[in-house]
């Protein structure tokens, strides 16, 4: 079947119960809180259509430090290949970055998931190519990649304050701290809790040695 995710993009999964688990990891990797892996593992070990979740944890293993052999990785990794040959577009899509992930080229591995972000409006796909782009100090391609997601999640659009904070995260990089703020206070307004915007502002006062703030 595939269902909606939080997103509102087409998630294949075979139990209505994957979808949940997706939904909630991405609530806890976004507000820093609780276990995404722990809540991923057992749709990413039962159901066979599910290709993303494993690719998110497989993801962010390598960008952990994870030895290529360990085997939470291993496994991760084989089963997002094992079931890309039947998945939807958007699915292999995600494991073809992840590929790149893996084998070490993690500037091409940024390259393929934000031209899946900026072509199918892909949340997940612009979160991982921000991580990725974030490890490789790649700032500029950072920038330019949430410049162009502004454009694709207006503020009617669900995940658009995650965008505002991305967006903050990658002007404070480039010294624009005054962008930076402005982005970081509106997704905090849309979201409290955003942790990557609370991040953003957190380097904005620290380089401007602003501790009141």
């Amino acid at each position: 079947m595939t269902a909606l995710d939080r997103w509102g993009q087409p998630l294949a999964a075979d139990r209505p119960d994957t979808v949940a688990a997706w939904d909630d990891a991405w609530d806890q990797f976004l507000h820093f809180r609780g276990d995404p892996m722990a809540t991923l593992a057992d749709a990413n070990r039962d159901d066979d259509a599910f290709v993303l979740g494993p690719v998110l944890c497989a993801t962010y293993r390598v960008l952990g430090g994870a030895p290529p052999d360990s085997s939470a990785l291993v496994t991760e990794v084989g089963l997002a290949h094992g079931r890309a040959a039947g998945a939807d577009e958007r699915s292999r899509a995600h494991v073809h970055a992840l590929d790149a992930l893996v084998a070490g080229n993690f500037a091409e591995a940024a390259d393929r998931w934000d031209a899946l972000a900026r072509s199918a409006s892909d949340f997940a796909a612009l979160r991982f190519a921000h991580d990725v782009q974030l490890h490789c100090g790649h700032a500029v391609a950072r920038l330019e990649s949430t410049s162009a997601a502004l454009t694709a999640w207006p503020a009617d659009r669900v995940g658009h304050g995650f965008v505002l904070g991305m967006h903050a995260f990658a002007l404070e990089e480039l010294g624009r701290y005054d962008e930076a703020v402005g982005y970081g206070r509106a997704a905090l307004a849309a979201d409290p809790d955003d942790a990557w915007a609370l991040h953003a502002l957190a380097h904005v006062y620290e380089s401007t040695d602003d501790h009141d703030a």
